[in-house]
Parts: structure tokens; sequence; C-alpha cells
């Protein structure tokens, strides 16, 4: 597969004459491509060394970058949060919520880097959780975004009974850097496949 300067090796297949191979292409790493045109060249060889090749152009377009964390259930609601982000984007969004069970969570805003405390102290499901999200989208000056850390550190206080203080805290979530890749399949991708201007070689004698 070739990209702009680089070209990278997808997959080999062995396969027998007259049978059907069907293989993904979990070793190509087209999350990692760039917008713009790419090709990829695919070529068969036979045992007796000859070959055909194929040459396939597509075009990657990305929208957005939007994606949720899956909820982590508190026993108590989460009382303040801060979040660690590392992108290109020019602009971006950053929510937080502790009621993420909700139909319709109370999302609310928060500056990357600052402690912030939570304004809501409902839950209409009765069952609290933390969860936080992100977005970006292209912009003129940053066409091509990224975002490669995603962290987020908060607390919960349960008061105690009997005219106790505060006695127990909770300090949960480091999204690590391999989940942002599981979260590839949430960020919203635009990813157009347009195969066209393939080109057949003749096979090698």
């Amino acid at each position: 597969m070739a990209s702009r300067a680089k070209t990278y090796a997808c997959k080999k297949v062995t396969s027998s004459f007259g049978a059907h191979s069907i293989t993904g292409y979990g070793d190509a790493s087209f999350f990692s491509l760039r917008q713009g045109v790419h090709t990829i060249i695919i070529t068969a060889t036979d045992q007796t060394g000859a070959a055909a090749s194929r040459i396939l152009t597509f075009s990657r377009a990305i929208s957005a970058i939007d994606f949720a964390l899956t909820p982590t259930p508190t026993a108590q609601r989460a009382r303040s949060v801060t979040v660690f982000t590392s992108t290109n984007a020019e602009s971006s969004q950053v929510q937080v919520c502790n009621n993420a069970n909700d139909p319709s969570p109370t999302w609310e805003d928060v500056v990357p880097g600052e402690k912030y405390t939570f304004t809501n102290e409902t839950s209409s499901s009765g069952q609290w959780a933390f969860s936080a999200r992100f977005y970006a989208a292209p912009t003129s000056g940053s066409p091509f975004i990224y975002i490669n850390r995603f962290n987020a550190r908060f607390t919960a206080f349960q008061m105690g009974t009997g005219g106790g203080g505060g006695d127990s805290f909770m300090s949960l979530l480091q999204a690590q850097q391999q989940q942002i890749d599981e979260l590839t399949d949430k960020v919203s991708a635009l990813e157009t496949g347009m195969m066209n201007g393939a080109q057949a070689l003749n096979p090698t004698k």
C-alpha cells in the first residue's frame, strides 16, 4: 500500500488453485493514514512465478473526531474531575458527566488540565456513572487532526452516616494510549473508499 512517499506491506496470503481465499486487512494501518488519496497494489503470483497486479486508488477524508468513553459505574456521584488531552486540533470540545447511565446524561464542558467541580446532583436512573467525551473537527489551519492522549481522573465523595464526615474517596479511570486505539471504531470518521482508476497489468512471463 503506497501512501504519499511511504509504502507499507499489508498482508501476504497463500491460496490454493481454484479455492476462494478471504482475508481482512488487519495489518494495514488504515487509521494512521492521513487524509488524501492513497494507492493499494494487489499482486498475485502463481507457482511458476508469473504475476499479475491491480492498482486501486482510494481517498480518506475525516469529518470529525467524536467519541465517548464507556461509562464507569460509581457508588456515589462523581464530585470533581480533571481531564488531560493531547491533540493537534485548533479547537476541541471536552465534556464530562456523572450520570452517564441516564437516558439523557448531563454533559458539562471542562477545560483540559484544570480541575472541574460537577454541578449536576441528580440521576434519573439512580445509577451513578462517570464518562467523558471529545469532539474536534478539521479547520483550514489544521486540516489533518489527531488525538493521542485522553486521560481522566475523578473523585466521588461519600458522606458518612450518623453525623460523620467524608469517609471515602474514589479515584478512577486512566484511559491509556492503547484505549485510544480501541476507540477508533467510535471515532466519527467519514471514510470514503472510492475505488477508481483500476489498472490491470499483464502477467509477467
